[in-house]
């Protein structure tokens, strides 16, 4: 009999833990953080007793952590810094929290909140929360701070603001204009490990952004929630762990851009250089024109590109004005060689160029058959030949060098969206 009740009270135990476990991981339903109707009409002594602190955490109904309930929604992206690597964005952020201490008055049960002055944030504890990487935070202002806060009737605060804020992020360039960076925004507390604060994302939290992308400049700005997320520092003893909520923020270069405000007009002074070899050799000024002013465009191009973004490490660019520079100076050196010939030809001097004799041959009947035999090197005496033989040899390699270069940036590009999606 004692036995047949000792596991009747086990059943009973196991069956409320398991009702209580239901009870905590129970999901808030999606409107609990409509506010309104709210009011106003309520005593401030009312919703603050005497012995509250702000500086105590308070204390939850479950006897866990403290949910911290977050929404984002982003209004706009200001600024994109890529010399410093640093965002700054417009955005609305709301926090709410069970904070039992705090009384709503009975005149305001029949109301889903009530509004709290902004001024009372001073008498409330809040969360130590912050973005992690943030270099400045500034709320906005009008005639007075833009914000809201609520203490709702389920004994959440409610607390939101509209602010700007800049947060840095490691921008690498090494694919550039292909690159793809993702730059996370973390939020989460500064000092309390996830036992005794914990970011959620509130219910009713669809989307941070309106809209698929944002355009900002070259970029194409998209944004995802993620998480919460689990962020830890430190080793062994000292080995801490926050609980933080997560935006994906991933960058993604317009490529189209690059193409008609660079490739484009490098194909076209690479091309405008390899028309002078069409013109006849001894035209030198009009050939030399072409060539010289050519390459000094694809020079001024390229300094300018330097002084957009300076950093220590070759970039995807970089090889390409380099690619078109060398064959911009290929065909001045082509013109430079075909000019010494001419002259060591006119003075005599070009013995490792003379023709060899005809070699008279006998054939099988006996008759002597004159045939010359003049090497390839040997031809390349006569200019026109020679700027023949350049001619297609310079654009078939210049054609193949622009082949490879986007077939490997491009494959590069599609490899490292992979990897940022992963």
């Amino acid at each position: 009999m004692a036995q047949l009740m000792w596991q009747l009270w086990l059943a009973v135990i196991h069956f409320s833990s398991l009702v209580l476990g239901l009870a905590s991981n129970e999901k808030l339903p999606s409107d609990f953080l409509h506010l309104l109707p709210s009011t106003n009409d309520y005593n401030l002594s009312e919703v603050f007793p005497e012995n509250y602190d702000k500086y105590m955490l308070p204390k939850q109904s479950d006897g866990r952590s403290i949910k911290i309930y977050f929404t984002f929604d982003l209004q706009n992206v200001l600024q994109v810094d890529e010399e410093n690597g640093v965002l700054r964005y417009q955005t609305f952020f709301s926090f709410a929290w069970e904070d039992r201490r705090l009384v709503v008055p009975r005149s305001a049960r029949n109301y889903s909140s009530i509004t709290l002055d902004s001024d009372l944030k001073e008498r409330l504890w809040l969360p130590d929360i912050f973005i992690f990487g943030q270099e400045d935070f500034e709320q906005g202002r009008l005639l007075q701070d833009v914000g809201r806060l609520h203490l709702l009737t389920s004994g959440h605060v409610f607390l939101s603001i509209y602010s700007s804020y800049s947060v840095g992020c490691h921008l690498d360039f090494s694919a550039y204009p292909f690159d793809v960076h993702t730059c996370d925004l973390i939020v989460g507390s500064y000092s309390q490990t996830q036992e005794q604060i914990e970011m959620l994302w509130a219910p009713r939290q669809h989307a941070v952004f309106e809209g698929k992308a944002l355009k900002f400049n070259t970029f194409s700005i998209t944004f995802q929630r993620a998480g919460p997320h689990t962020f830890c520092i430190g080793e062994g003893s000292q080995r801490s762990c926050r609980r933080t909520v997560l935006v994906s923020v991933r960058l993604k270069r317009s490529t189209t851009f690059f193409f008609f405000h660079t490739f484009l007009p490098c194909v076209l002074l690479v091309a405008t250089s390899w028309l002078s070899l069409l013109l006849p050799p001894d035209v030198i000024p009009g050939r030399m024109v072409l060539c010289i002013t050519s390459l000094l465009a694809l020079l001024t191009m390229y300094t300018s590109s330097l002084g957009s973004m300076r950093v220590s490490y070759i970039r995807t660019t970089d090889v390409w004005f380099v690619g078109c520079l060398l064959f911009d100076f290929l065909i001045i050196l082509e013109y430079a060689v075909l000019l010494w010939v001419q002259r060591e030809l006119a003075d005599g001097a070009a013995r490792w160029t003379r023709v060899t004799p005809f070699q008279l041959r006998k054939e099988a009947n006996g008759k002597a058959d004159p045939k010359p035999t003049v090497s390839f090197w040997q031809r390349l005496r006569n200019p026109r030949y020679m700027d023949h033989v350049c001619r297609w040899v310079l654009a078939v390699l210049f054609t193949l060098f622009c082949v490879v270069f986007l077939a490997y940036t491009l494959g590069r590009k599609g490899e490292d969206a992979d990897e940022q999606a992963s």
